[in-house]
């Protein structure tokens, strides 16, 4: 199996050097954006017709959601991947961008990236912040999107002062946390994903030259707007969290949401040992359960 896996490898990371970088217009900005599609040799009766929009959340580009993205795509997924404007190599947009509307510009982005590939329908799957972004984008283009998955999302209740520290706190310790079990896992020493690991930490700084629009950015997530957005949302919506999700508890989000979308409405799991990060590490079962909610209705 690992052999398979450092097969699927060196062609996902092959096709990771095709680059597509254009300037991208929104709101009447032209910001240059780097994006990817990425599809692997897989056999043909596991390719999937639909492709995969995947969004990762606050402080990462595409780098910082490949292990993921690599087990999708060994499911026979083609997977699409953006950097928004002011993450990995995308060109940081002007003021305007992120002082009004920033999540109605991120989703645009999006969609001109469906665009530019020539993507008619895409599951949605975003994580945390991304999840939120990909809500405003099925809200505002319901004909783009064939489900909505949030995986561990952000937004679904209001944070005060206080909130916003624990939000930062938590969201730092559980980082630090998770990176310590895998460290300390007797799989991380021959872990074939290790090398999609590093490449979160080789992107370009979300944070020099950046830091007005991580705030800007982390005051939308505080704001607690991501019920209203899946309120008038058409497709169909998905939930995915883990158990240990210290910086959005799991259950705790997901009885929220059902306050506005009947429980019989939407798909849903929760992986028991998963952290708030599950693209990084434990990717392939977060992986197989994205796969169980948007091939089952």
């Amino acid at each position: 199996m690992k052999e398979d896996l450092k097969m699927y490898l060196r062609e996902f990371l092959e096709k990771l050097e095709v680059k597509w970088h254009q300037p991208l217009y929104v709101d009447g900005m032209s910001v240059g954006t780097d994006f990817r599609s990425i599809s692997l040799s897989v056999d043909r009766s596991q390719i999937k017709p639909i492709p995969i929009l995947l969004l990762t959340g606050w402080g990462s580009g595409w780098e910082g959601i490949l292990p993921l993205a690599f087990s999708l795509a060994c499911r026979g997924y083609r997977i699409i991947l953006v950097s928004l404007p002011g993450y990995g190599e995308s060109k940081n947009p002007p003021p305007r961008y992120w002082k009004k509307d920033l999540f109605g510009h991120h989703a645009g982005i999006a969609i001109k990236v469906l665009q530019k590939f020539a993507v008619e329908k895409a599951y949605f799957v975003g994580h945390s912040m991304g999840a939120e972004i990909l809500a405003e984008a099925a809200r505002r283009c319901p004909k783009r999107c064939e489900k909505l998955l949030l995986l561990h999302p952000s937004g679904v209740e209001r944070a005060g002062f206080f909130g916003k520290i624990a939000l930062i706190w938590n969201f730092v310790a559980s980082g630090i946390r998770l990176r310590r079990e895998y460290q300390a896992s007797p799989e991380s020493q021959d872990d074939p994903l290790k090398e999609l690991i590093d490449f979160c930490g080789k992107q370009k700084s979300p944070w020099l030259g950046r830091l007005r629009q991580r705030r800007a950015e982390f005051r939308e997530v505080s704001k607690g707007r991501l019920l209203e957005k899946v309120k008038e949302v058409s497709s169909p919506i998905a939930f995915l969290s883990g158990g240990r999700d210290t910086v959005y508890p799991a259950w705790d989000n997901f009885g929220i949401i059902c306050m506005v979308i009947p429980k019989r409405k939407i798909r849903w799991k929760i992986i028991p040992e998963n952290l708030h990060n599950p693209t990084l590490y434990n990717s392939e079962k977060t992986a197989e359960a994205i796969d169980e909610l948007l091939i089952n209705d």
